[in-house]
């Protein structure tokens, strides 16, 4: 089972839902509230 299974699988569980259009996947960097968030941590942006 692969990590993105597992957040699936307890969203679901949660009853919770995302918004396709809001998400992001498979990337190695985000910005994200002024930080950019990579594998290594978070640094500001």
């Amino acid at each position: 089972m692969t990590d993105l299974e597992r957040v699936f699988e307890a969203l679901q569980s949660a009853n919770l839902t995302l918004k396709a259009s809001k998400c992001q996947f498979c990337r190695r960097e985000m910005r994200y509230l002024g930080h950019i968030i990579t594998q290594n941590g978070i640094g500001p942006d």
